[in-house]
């Protein structure tokens, strides 16, 4: 497949931004996307006229981990990174004592509910920019 649109900004408010031009009124969306997801996207084109349907594609589970494993990671990790807001909500408390980096600012604020301290930020919200801004803040 290819893009007929691409956002300059990978968050919902980028794509919204990318479609500002488009006319999609009476146009139907489908927006396949995660179960828990933020409604931003189909709420701004279904205010502009589109007939939009969400299908949830993917579910995140948090998984079981062993304490154990728990206990070695606190020791060895100077870090931990989230991509997703997911990754923060499903994360183990006890792994909140490390400082955090996230892919950007939806994720950081799911981070920051959840109970994290986040001490880097990514300015491009992709693994990329998460990967340059964590080499950015370990070079200090």
């Amino acid at each position: 497949m290819r893009a007929d649109r691409t956002a300059a900004e990978f968050r919902a408010e980028g794509l919204v931004e990318a479609l500002a031009g488009e006319e999609v009124k009476g146009r139907r969306v489908l927006i396949p996307r995660a179960a828990v997801a933020r409604d931003l996207l189909p709420k701004e084109l279904e205010a502009r006229g589109a007939r939009v349907e969400v299908v949830e594609t993917y579910r995140t589970v948090a998984p079981k981990i062993d304490p154990a494993r728990i206990a070695e990671v606190l020791e060895e990790a100077d870090i931990i990174t989230f991509t997703s807001s997911s990754t923060a909500q499903n994360c183990p408390p006890d792994l909140r004592a490390l400082p955090a980096a996230s892919i950007g600012p939806v994720t950081t604020e799911a981070a920051t509910r959840a109970g994290f301290r986040v001490v880097v930020e990514a300015r491009e919200y992709t693994t990329g920019g998460l990967l340059a801004a964590l080499e950015s803040y370990f070079a200090r």
